[in-house]
This record gives structure tokens, C-alpha cells and sequence, in this order.
């Protein structure tokens, strides 16, 4: 299996490792050892962590680690334990080592580079050895470890089993299908969608079927009864039916070689020779093919079915549509290239392509924060509103302690008793609170 692969031009490492309370569990019990954080700071330690990854791997995954687990593994060790306690996924880690060796800094990244360095006995935290490394310091731990020069392009590490990143990979494998079928972005998510409330649908409206302990009277073998209906021929009560070869309601007074082949002349005139009413002129026809207009009709129109609303619909012959005419005008298309885009999502404006290429060209500047005076990048069209940076404007957001929607927090600047006092309101329950 690779396990790298690129994201908006970005390097990710995936890893078999899952997040959960046993492997945290044993990265806790590693930060427990007696003098850890001196033992840790010596690359010639890592083999003997590698070793503990490795039992707890064939345990539980039955086979060995390859170089992105190692690499998580130690890089989690340079983390607070009450950080790891707290931790739900790999996609929470800040890394982004590439962007602190280009740019010096980074807001995606916890760490902080301490020097590139020069030695005969090297080693990256993901186990290849090596002569030059970069080492990277842990700003939420001060710890020190050693970056090789491959590692060092890692821009977040995920797990194969994590949710999100399989949610991620399902929606590029359906963009792939939608380009290749010529389908608007997002229609086979709102495809899936629509089947499964469908099928929701119909199972609670399915009755349930009550049980049948009758049996049948007046019953001579398994395929022959008496009725009590009349002969349509004869008028003669107390027909006696084979419903294997004979007609329903008609008596032995026509014979029973006779039925059999009128009925079969019967099923084949039905088979052949169905009538249906045409969709667009409402006449009734001949049934000659799977089309559902009439023989006049099917030579200017055609019938489609619209991707929204999965509807029948009935457009001209050279129309390229494939949405009806009530759907189309509700269609949302992407403000750069005019494409067709079917997320229900208020912000999403834009087709996925288009996205990706307005973040590589959009062009960054440098800000002051209002708060902290530190420098921070930010995209040029962000410069009129955006006052402060991420870990300041972070400050400032919290949940609230009733509905535990994210709010905004205030600071009361009007003289008196509460002035400098810090406070939130609630818009979702109308909550108030002074913090």
C-alpha cells in the first residue's frame, strides 16, 4: 500500500495506527518512564520505542510497523499527556513541517524548528537513519526530537480507518465518477441521499402482512378447486378451475385443449402488443419500445431524468439538459466556471477544482495582530476584516455551558461596574452569561 499521497499539493502520511484509548494508552504509559523527557532527547533511544510499537502492532494489527507508524508514534510522544488524553484524531495534529522550513513559521503547525544539524549517527523519528536531520521543538512541551530530510515535506499525518479521511477519499472517488459520467459535483452524494430516504420511506409505509391460517376447502388437488362462480358461456354454476391450463370463469363446456391455446395466443398478444398513454400528448398508443412517448412525439422530444428531483421529464430532442425546467433555475453553478455544483451548503460556491486552484494563486501578505503584535499570514482579500491571528481569535470563541453552540466572546467597554468584564450572548438559546 502507498502510504503518502497529496492533498491541495500538500504531503499526508497515512498510517494503520487507529486513535483510540489503547494506543493512547500506551503512549501515556511510554511519558511515564522515569526521567522520559532526557531519555527521549537522545535519537539512539528511538530504537527502543520502536520496539514497543512493534509488540503492540503484531498484537493488535498482526504485522509490523512500517516508518509513518513509527513516525507518529514518537511524534505523539512530544506532545503533553493531557493533550494526548483529549485527542479524537491524527487530522488534529498541527505538523506542517514543509511550511516551517520554507516559510520559517507556520499557523498549522505546533512546532517550531531549532536548527539542521550535522552528525555521523542520526536518526528520524521514522526510523531511517541518517547523517544531516532538522530538529523540531514541541511548542506545547518543549520537547526535542529529530526530522530526517523526507520527513521534513510531512504535512499531517492520517489514519487509514479515520473517518473523516475515508469520507475524504469517497468524495474524490465520486467527483472522478461525475467527471467521467459528465454529472454535476455532488450529485451521486444527493443520489444516495434521496435512495435512502426513499427506501426509509417505503419500508414504514410497507403493511405488514397479516397470518394466513386458512386453508382451502372444496380442494381436490393442488392446482384444481370448484368455484361458485358462473360460466361466462354457459352460465352454469360450480365451476371446476385448473388454473394450470384453463381459463377463469369458463366450465368444461369448452374444451379444455381449446383453452389451453387461446390462452397461450392470449399471453402472447400481451406480451407483444401493450398499450400506454404518451407522457407528452396524453393519447393513447401502441407500445413499440422502452420509450414512453408515442411514435409522433418520440421523433422531437425525449425524456430525461432530472438529477435533482429524479423526476421524468420531457425536453427537446437536441436539448442537452439534465435538469427540468423547474429544477434548472434551483441549481446552484460555480461562480468561476459557470459548472453545475449541487451542495446544499450556503458557502460552497465554488466547484472543487475551482477551489483548489483560487487557494494555490491566491496571493498572501503579511499582517500585524492587533493583540498579540505577532505576524501572520493571511490571504489579501481577508486583509480589510481580519484584525487578528488564529490563536488570538481562538481566545475569543467559546461554547456555551446550556446548548453548547460556539459563541463569540465580549469584552463590556462602557464605564462602570462590569467594564473589562468578559461575556457572551447566546443567539441559539438567548443565553447571557459573564464569564
Amino acid at each position: 500500500m502507498n502510504h503518502q499521497f497529496e492533498i491541495d499539493n500538500k504531503w499526508n502520511s497515512i498510517t494503520k495506527l487507529k486513535c483510540n484509548n489503547e494506543f493512547k494508552n500506551l503512549i501515556l504509559r511510554c511519558k511515564e518512564e522515569p526521567d522520559f523527557i532526557i531519555r527521549f532527547s537522545n535519537s539512539s533511544n528511538y530504537s527502543g520505542y520502536w520496539d514497543l510499537l512493534e509488540n503492540y502492532m503484531k498484537q493488535n494489527y498482526n504485522c509490523n510497523p512500517e516508518k509513518s507508524d513509527k513516525f507518529i508514534f514518537l511524534l505523539l510522544l512530544t506532545y503533553p499527556k493531557k493533550y494526548i488524553s483529549n485527542l479524537n484524531s491524527f487530522l488534529q495534529l498541527k505538523i506542517a513541517f514543509n511550511e516551517l522550513i520554507n516559510h520559517g513559521s507556520s499557523e498549522n503547525s505546533d512546532f517550531t524548528c531549532n536548527g539542521y544539524y550535522f552528525g555521523d549517527s542520526n536518526n528520524c523519528i521514522c526510523s531511517q537513519y541518517i547523517e544531516n536531520v532538522y530538529q523540531f521543538i514541541n511548542n506545547l512541551s518543549g520537547i526535542i526530537f529529530n526530522v530526517g530530510s523526507v520527513c521534513n515535506n510531512r504535512y499531517r499525518v492520517i489514519s487509514e480507518n479515520d473517518e473523516n479521511y475515508q469520507l475524504m477519499k469517497k468524495a474524490q472517488r465520486d467527483r472522478q465518477q461525475e467527471k467521467k459520467d459528465g454529472l454535476p459535483e455532488g450529485f451521486l452524494q444527493l443520489e444516495r441521499l434521496n435512495k435512502k430516504n426513499a427506501k426509509n420511506a417505503k419500508n414504514k409505509n410497507k403493511p405488514t402482512k397479516p397470518t394466513n391460517n386458512s386453508c382451502k376447502l372444496n380442494s381436490i388437488d393442488d392446482n384444481s378447486y370448484i368455484t361458485n362462480s358462473k360460466c361466462y358461456r354457459c352460465t352454469n354454476k360450480n365451476i371446476f378451475c385448473q388454473s394450470s391450463k384453463g381459463i377463469f370463469g369458463i366450465c368444461s363446456c369448452v374444451s379444455t385443449q381449446f383453452k389451453i391455446k387461446y390462452k397461450s395466443v392470449l399471453k402472447c398478444l400481451q406480451n407483444k402488443i401493450k398499450m400506454f398513454d404518451c407522457l407528452n400528448c396524453n393519447l393513447e398508443t401502441r407500445k413499440i419500445n422502452d420509450s414512453k412517448l408515442c411514435f409522433i412525439c418520440d421523433k422531437s422530444n425525449k425524456i430525461i431524468n432530472c438529477k435533482k428531483c429524479f423526476n421524468d421529464s420531457i425536453i427537446s430532442i437536441n436539448s442537452e439538459n439534465i435538469f427540468c425546467d423547474n429544477c434548472i433555475s434551483t441549481v446552484k453553478k460555480c461562480i468561476d466556471c459557470n459548472e453545475f455544483i449541487m451542495y446544499d451548503e450556503s458557502y460552497r460556491t465554488r466547484c472543487s477544482d475551482c477551489f483548489k486552484l483560487k487557494k494555490q494563486n491566491q496571493e498572501i501578505i503579511n499582517k500585524t495582530c492587533e493583540n498579540c503584535n505577532c505576524d501572520y499570514e493571511i490571504p489579501i482579500e481577508h486583509q480589510e476584516w481580519r484584525k487578528t491571528c488564529n490563536d488570538c481569535y481562538k481566545k475569543t470563541i467559546c461554547h456555551c455551558e446550556n446548548c453548547q453552540v460556539q459563541v463569540k466572546i465580549y469584552t463590556v467597554r462602557k464605564d462602570g461596574p462590569n467594564k473589562g468584564k468578559e461575556f457572551y450572548n447566546c443567539k441559539n438559546c438567548k443565553k447571557y452569561k459573564f464569564i
